[in-house]
């Protein structure tokens, strides 16, 4: 008998598959065999915005409010392409 591990790769999770993993032995005398372990994979999406405005009042037209976004990955998977649209300025750029 023997043991080994194996560390789990973002990618893994990213992949969203079941982690299937088969061993195989084999002897000089022409005996084999094999096994098969799944375990099961249940990474989530999950991504949470802010939004904050640097005033909590405005008195006249042409005063300038600065918001600043903050989006946080919550779930266990790679979130690519983000794009956030706001309702009142369009899309807007995120820092890299």
């Amino acid at each position: 008998s023997g043991t080994a591990t194996y560390t789990v790769l973002q990618s893994d999770i990213d992949a969203g598959l079941d982690i299937v993993n088969v061993a195989s032995v084999s002897s000089e005398e022409e005996a084999t065999d094999s096994a098969t372990e799944t375990v099961a994979v249940n990474g989530a999406a999950l991504v949470d915005i802010t939004k904050l405005a640097d005033v909590t009042q405005v008195t006249e037209a042409g005063q300038v409010i600065t918001y600043t976004y903050t989006i946080t990955n919550t779930g266990e998977v790679t979130l690519t392409g983000l794009a956030v649209n706001d309702d009142k300025l369009g899309a807007i750029t995120l820092a890299a």
